[in-house]
């Protein structure tokens, strides 16, 4: 299929110039970016002719406007859709397989060896921290990039290792996993008087900030709804973690050290798929929301382009004919 050409309006009031389409030129709406919730550009078809209209709360309709192109092309050789998938999955199970291995059931298998073999507690739990370091490491290489969570987990893997050799108490080695933790959780809250929350910037980074839905989900920002909805996950995640640092310590100082590691090891990514979990639930019940508000602000901009139009053919209606006026005022020589 050859590539075509469409037209892209670009609108601080997507809702309203929507409205005026529909209503008085009989657009239908053919497709939508994204799908659910506040879109950030809807495709309309007008006849025969396509256009895209594009919301930026920024445009300035005082300014000379812009039309701006947009170019679809049928096949960019990039692969079908299901290798991609089939290759995301992969990857994704890969990466579940590095946390399994290195974060979780490594450093216990290796522990609980290591004390087998007659090996003090010290030394066992220094021995098992080698694991997450190479998770760490394995990650960095396969993503060519340092994280900051992998980068706090190294250091307070680094600051209990050394503790816990000077001191030859293994509850300090155990502690280091308290470090990282609570270091990302005044991150995230210290990050609310930043321009972006951590937690945003997490998801730009995760999603990736130069592919097109990295693009589509940073011009969202631009919501009041989407702000809130980030600040408060930030928040959420800020204050969860500081509580598990705080539960960690208190684990930590009245359990065995064999238990205390099997909850050090757990308990991270329980707590993470509780918020997780929190956060799909919030954000379904924030779509439905912004679906009702949009359906409402389209519905009104609706009416109100309509009863313009109707005014407007009624004033139309109302005034006499040029032609109607001549003749009624030319005289009669009869």
């Amino acid at each position: 299929m050859p590539a075509t050409l469409q037209p892209v309006i670009v609108t601080p009031s997507l809702p309203l110039l929507l409205a005026f389409y529909k209503a008085l030129l009989g657009a239908v709406e053919i497709s939508r970016m994204p799908e659910d919730g506040p879109a950030f550009y809807v495709g309309l078809q007008i006849g025969n002719a396509e256009l895209g209209v594009v919301a930026d709360g920024d445009a300035d309709v005082t300014a000379p406007q812009r039309i701006l192109l947009n170019v679809n092309v049928a096949d960019l050789g990039v692969g079908d859709v299901e290798g991609l998938l089939e290759q995301h999955n992969r990857n994704h199970f890969l990466d579940l397989a590095i946390i399994a291995v290195f974060d979780i059931a490594g450093p216990l298998v290796a522990y609980s060896l290591l004390r087998s073999a007659g090996q003090g507690a010290v030394t066992a739990l220094v021995l098992s921290g080698a694991f997450p370091a190479l998770g760490v490491i394995v990650s960095l290489i396969r993503h060519r990039r340092a994280d900051t969570i992998g980068v706090l987990v190294l250091a307070g893997i680094a600051v209990g290792t050394v503790l816990g050799l000077l001191s030859g108490d293994p509850r300090l080695v155990l502690v280091e996993g308290s470090v990282p933790t609570a270091v990302f959780g005044l991150l995230c809250l210290a990050s609310l008087w930043a321009r972006r929350p951590l937690i945003y910037r997490f998801a730009i980074e995760f999603i990736g900030a130069d592919t097109p839905k990295g693009r589509e989900f940073e011009s969202l920002w631009q919501y009041h709804g989407f702000r809130h909805a980030f600040r408060l996950y930030t928040v959420v995640w800020g204050i969860a973690y500081l509580a598990e640092a705080a539960a960690r310590i208190i684990i930590v100082e009245t359990t065995s050290t064999g238990t205390a590691l099997t909850v050090s090891k757990v308990m991270p990514y329980v707590v993470g798929a509780a918020i997780i979990a929190w956060m799909i639930a919030h954000g379904r019940h924030a779509r439905r929301e912004g679906e009702r508000l949009a359906a409402e602000a389209e519905a009104e901009a609706r009416a109100e382009a309509r009863a313009e139009a109707q005014a407007e053919a009624q004033a139309a209606g109302h005034a006499p004919e040029p032609a109607a006026r001549e003749v009624c005022a030319a005289p009669s020589f009869r």
